[in-house]
């Protein structure tokens, strides 16, 4: 059995990010979390989740974790962590293109986890704004 993972293109800093996490099934109980940018992988999280197998709320509680950890690689993302980080050669020439035209301005999202994420991701960036 493998849950359906979540693919979310979203907009921070004039770049777009892409944010892909799947489960890799019973066979290897883990939720792989990948961000992108511009087609290279910029972070990656891996969470084992053996522990909920054989659990009456196991896809209850693997579908949130899954969820909470897509929701927070791209908190991550909003939070300023990898400005600081050295840019990997893809990252420093996605820095230096010029930004989108307006037609590529709209973050694009599909089905109700990635309205979700968007929404909390918004509030994120406007509390942190103003110093909450």
């Amino acid at each position: 059995m493998v849950l359906p993972g979540f693919n979310t293109d979203f907009k921070y800093g004039g770049l777009v990010y892409h944010a892909q996490t799947e489960d890799n099934g019973v066979g290897n109980p883990v939720i792989i979390t990948l961000l992108y940018l511009k087609g290279a992988i910029l972070a990656s999280k891996k969470t084992s989740y053996a522990d909920l197998m054989g659990k009456g709320t196991f896809r209850q509680e693997l579908m949130e974790m899954m969820k909470a950890q897509h929701r927070d690689i791209m908190r991550e993302v909003l939070a300023g962590k990898y400005e600081s980080a050295p840019a990997s050669e893809p990252a420093r020439a996605a820095a230096e293109e010029p930004p989108p035209s307006e037609a590529g301005e709209e973050i694009a999202v599909s089905g109700d986890l990635d309205s979700e994420i968007l929404a909390y991701l918004e509030r994120f960036a406007s509390e942190r704004k103003r110093g909450l």
